[in-house]
């Protein structure tokens, strides 16, 4: 949780989901941007909408540009599971990464 938190506070891009802060009592929170239109997953699986081309295209461009951001730090950040359900899709459709990660170092890397 405070690894996560620690790597939220780096991580300003209009790729990444926005991080407000932390607290740690009573409970651990985290809180973030909100999404209406929820992640990925629920967009395509719960809401019924059909994506032409061009769609699917910006999604999975939007999705490389957040995973380039975590690549592109020292040490490098790499994400273990890429999945629909952790990519948000903002109200201009377009997709932030969303963490939801465990905290592996290993050679120089951050796991998430």
């Amino acid at each position: 949780f405070v690894k996560e938190a620690e790597l939220l506070t780096q991580l300003a891009s209009e790729h990444i989901v926005k991080f407000y802060g932390a607290r740690t009592k009573p409970e651990f929170c985290i809180v973030m941007e909100h999404f209406a239109n929820g992640s990925l997953y629920t967009v395509m699986n719960k809401t019924g909408m059909k994506f032409d081309w061009a769609v699917v295209i910006a999604f999975a461009t939007e999705s490389v540009r957040a995973m380039q951001l975590l690549h592109s730090q020292t040490p490098q950040i790499v994400h273990g599971a890429i999945t629909s359900s952790c990519l948000m899709v903002a109200d201009d459709f377009k997709i932030k990464r969303f963490f939801t990660s465990h905290y592996f170092p290993s050679k120089g890397r951050r796991w998430i």
